[in-house]
């Protein structure tokens, strides 16, 4: 019997033919040459924020360290910068969404199409499994007694308030993992302890969103924020509550302001736009509040800041006298609107800058100081602050 040898064997394999090696390296500088001269064609990029800043090219390596660490930081370069790498973003993504799931840690799909932001609570505080225990929410409530006690004594008043998440809201358009009712959250156990122990300043505009949701667009499916109609009725719980302590500011009629007409681009749409599908899916939403928060010309800048959360004078055309601290997020972009017609000055502070600010309350001595913040923010802001004491 005739033995076959390794190389009889390696010698009978099919080897490819030199018209398919010519199709792949073909196909391989097609390739190359696409993502070259894709640039050329001059597209617009599809709209992406991804809250970073992408890698620049790395500078010339001067010592071993910087040698050791060039290949890693020319990873990131291409990563970040290679052509067509924000059409496959988006595309990859929207494909996804299309699909009930996201492409970010950060945002979750629910129902319908709606986004949601995930705070890294995974939606838990909503849906009731997070809660604070009741030792934490008496020591919340301290706090705002504190705080309240402090301005009072400086003949101040003081107002607290929660910025509903869409998800408490709209619970219909939840993810299915959710439960698909509102439940008790500790939201709702912060402000009844803060009733109880005799504290009113606590405005819950939620009852009165819920009331009115099937009749105007509070809420879309691709902001993490309210809409203009929304932060609308917040504005009239807000004002309604200042007015039993400054009777001329009863909250005015929508009629009395004028909504804005901004473009596609400008249209507030952070959820699709972390996403990168802000321009695959429509964005048509009522809005009071423009690009720019205020008229340059009358904005005070604190520091050398100028960004939308640097501290800031607002000088309005309002002529009532009156001044007001506003410790704010992003939420308070569509509320700013309708409080300027109340107050000649509005001093605004980030929150991220500090959830109460005694030096700014003991330099311009405002007549009232408001905090608005975002409901599953609440639990963060009422820490006792020794020195209040003292004053």
């Amino acid at each position: 019997m005739k033995s076959t040898s390794n190389r009889d064997v390696l010698s009978s394999k099919p080897i490819a033919p030199i018209s398919s090696w010519r199709a792949l390296i073909i196909g391989i500088l097609l390739a190359v040459a696409l993502f070259h001269l894709f640039p050329l064609l001059k597209l617009k990029n599809p709209d992406i924020a991804e809250n970073r800043v992408l890698a620049s090219a790395p500078e010339l390596p001067k010592n071993p360290n910087d040698w050791s660490a060039l290949p890693a930081k020319l990873d990131s370069y291409v990563m970040d910068n290679f052509p067509l790498r924000d059409f496959l973003i988006s595309g990859l993504n929207f494909f996804r969404y299309k699909l009930g799931y996201s492409g970010t840690s950060r945002i979750i799909v629910g129902q319908h199409g709606w986004l949601f932001y995930d705070d890294g609570t995974h939606l838990s505080i909503i849906s009731g499994s997070l809660m604070l225990d009741d030792t934490s929410i008496d020591y919340w409530v301290k706090g705002f007694q504190q705080r309240a006690e402090y301005l009072k004594r400086k003949g101040m008043k003081f107002y607290f308030m929660v910025a509903p998440v869409k998800e408490d809201i709209y619970p219909e358009h939840r993810p299915e993992w959710m439960p698909a009712n509102r439940t008790t959250t500790e939201i709702d156990k912060i402000i009844s302890a803060a009733k109880s122990a005799g504290y009113d300043q606590i405005v819950d505009p939620r009852a009165a969103l819920l009331t009115e949701k099937y009749n105007q667009k509070l809420y879309d499916e691709y902001d993490t924020h309210w809409t203009g109609l929304g932060a609308y009725i917040g504005y009239r719980q807000l004002m309604t509550r200042m007015a039993q302590d400054f009777p001329d500011m009863a909250p005015l009629p929508i009629s009395a302001f004028k909504p804005l007409s901004p473009s596609s681009s400008e249209q507030p749409r952070d959820l699709s736009l972390m996403l990168g599908i802000a321009d695959f899916v429509p964005h048509n939403r009522v809005t009071f509040a423009g690009v720019l928060t205020h008229d340059p010309n009358k904005t005070t800048f604190l520091s050398d800041n100028h960004s939308w959360v640097a501290p800031q004078i607002l000088h309005t055309d309002a002529k009532t006298g009156k001044t007001l601290l506003l410790l704010r997020d992003s939420f308070t972009t569509e509320l700013l609107p309708f409080l300027k017609a109340h107050f000649d000055t509005i001093i605004m502070a980030h929150l991220q800058d500090g959830f109460f600010r005694k030096d700014l309350i003991e330099k311009y001595k405002p007549d009232a100081v408001a905090i608005v913040i975002i409901e599953t923010g609440t639990r963060h802001t009422m820490s006792l602050i020794p020195e209040l004491d003292k004053n």
